[in-house]
C-alpha cells in the first residue's frame, strides 16, 4: 500500500544498526546510497553517546561506497508520528490533529505502528488486538496507520533504552519518498537530562535533507500528559502503557508503569473511565511499587506533587512510601550478612524505617 514511499537507499537501515555498532565498536562500511547531512548529524550522535557513556558507547568509523541527499519530491508530504498506543503517543498525536495544531503542514496525517518494538515478534495476538483499534480510531481522525515488523530489536545489544530512538527513526528514512517531517514523542522534559535514546539533544540529528525528525512534547510532564489525554474519550478503550506483559489493549495494572498512570488517573479521579485499566488501584500496589532507577523517581515525584496539589493525601503518603522504598531496597540489597542474626536485624531495622514513611513529607 505505502510502495510509493520506499526508497532504494540504505539511510534507515545504518541509522536502525550504528548504536549496534557503537556497543562493539566496530566501524561500518556501507554499500549504497547515504546521506550526507545525515552522515554528519549520525557522527555527532555518536560523540553525545560516547560523551554520556564512554567506556559503553565507542566511537566507530562509517564508510560509504555513494553519499547522495535526499532529493525526493513527494507527491505526498506526510507528516508522520510514532505510536505505539502509551501515553506520550496519545499526547503527540492530540496536539498534532488538526483541530489542535494551527499550521495545517505539521499536522498528523501519518502513523508508524511498529510490531517488534514493544510488542515482541512472537506475540502476534496482541499485535493483531491493538491494530485493528488503532486502525479503526485512525480512520475516524483521517490518519493513515502504517503498520510495519522489524527485528530490529534482536540487534539492541541489551540497550534498548539507548538504542530505541535511533531505531524508531529508521522507519522513516526507509519511507522517505513519502514523509517530510516525523515526531518522536518525548519520555522526558527539557528539564531532565538523563541518558536516553529518544531525547530533545540528539533526535534531530538523524533528519536528512527531506525529511525533519522531531523530539515532540518535552514541556509537558508525564502527569500534565496524562490530564491532556484524561479528556480525550478515544483514549479510553485504547491506551496501552505495559510493555511487561502484554495482552492486547489490557493492561496488567501492577507493574511500574502501569501503576504510575493508574496513579496519576485516580488522582484526576479519570481511572474508572479507561477500560485498559481492568484491575482495582489499591494502596498497596503503590507502596509495593519499586521505583528503584533515578527517572522512574524523576516520574512519580511529578505525580507525587500533583496529588499534593489536588488534596489527594492519601496517595501522596502511599507515593512518599514507595519512592522512599525506592532509594532504600537498592542500598540494602548490596549488605549480605553472613548471619542469619544479622540478616533478621537488617530486616527489622527496614521494617522500621518504612514504618514511619508516611509522616515524611519532605526528603
Amino acid at each position: 500500500m505505502y510502495q510509493e514511499f520506499l526508497t532504494d537507499r540504505v539511510d534507515g537501515f545504518v541509522v536502525a544498526l550504528f548504536v549496534l555498532a557503537m556497543l562493539l565498536g566496530e566501524n561500518v562500511e556501507v554499500r549504497g546510497k547515504l546521506s550526507p547531512r545525515l552522515l554528519d548529524g549520525i557522527y555527532e550522535y555518536q560523540r553525545v553517546l560516547h560523551f554520556w557513556l564512554p567506556g559503553r558507547f565507542k566511537l566507530v568509523d562509517i564508510t560509504c561506497e555513494h553519499y547522495a541527499p535526499f532529493d525526493f519530491q513527494p507527491a505526498h508530504r506526510g507528516v508522520a508520528s510514532s505510536f505505539s498506543g502509551g501515553l506520550d503517543s496519545f499526547y503527540t498525536l492530540w496536539c498534532h490533529l488538526a483541530q489542535n495544531e494551527r499550521i495545517s503542514q505539521f499536522q498528523v496525517s501519518h502513523t508508524l505502528f511498529v510490531h517488534g518494538f514493544d510488542i515482541p515478534l512472537q506475540d502476534e495476538e496482541t499485535y493483531r488486538v491493538a491494530f485493528q483499534s488503532y486502525q479503526a480510531m485512525m480512520q475516524r481522525l483521517g490518519i493513515q496507520l502504517i503498520a510495519a515488523r522489524t527485528n530490529a530489536r534482536e540487534f539492541d545489544g541489551g540497550a534498548w533504552e539507548y538504542c530505541h530512538g535511533a531505531m524508531l527513526t529508521s522507519l522513516p528514512l526507509v519511507l522517505g519518498k513519502g514523509l517530510t517531517r516525523y515526531y518522536i514523542p518525548s519520555s522526558h522534559t527539557y528539564n531532565d537530562a538523563y541518558p536516553w535514546g529518544s531525547d530533545h539533544r540528539i533526535d534531530h540529528l538523524l533528519s536528512a535533507e527531506t525529511l525533519q525528525v522531531v523530539h515532540d512534547g518535552a514541556t509537558a510532564s508525564r502527569f500534565e500528559k496524562t490530564a491532556a489525554i484524561a479528556q480525550w474519550p478515544e483514549a479510553y478503550s485504547r491506551l496501552r502503557v505495559c510493555w511487561q506483559k502484554p495482552d492486547g489493549l489490557k493492561n496488567c495494572c501492577r507493574c511500574n508503569k502501569c501503576i504510575r498512570t493508574m496513579t496519576s488517573l485516580a488522582i484526576l479521579d479519570k481511572l474508572e473511565q479507561f477500560e485498559t485499566f481492568p484491575l482495582k488501584l489499591e494502596h498497596q500496589h503503590i507502596r509495593n511499587c519499586p521505583f528503584k532507577k533515578e527517572n522512574e523517581r524523576s516520574f512519580m515525584q511529578q505525580v507525587l506533587e500533583a496529588a499534593e496539589l489536588n488534596d489527594k493525601q492519601d496517595l501522596a503518603s502511599d507515593i512518599r512510601y514507595a519512592l522512599w522504598r525506592g532509594k532504600l531496597d537498592p542500598w540494602l540489597s548490596k549488605l549480605k550478612p553472613s548471619s542469619g542474626k544479622l540478616r533478621r536485624g537488617l530486616a527489622k531495622g527496614k521494617r522500621l524505617v518504612t514504618s514511619n514513611l508516611d509522616s515524611v513529607k519532605n526528603w
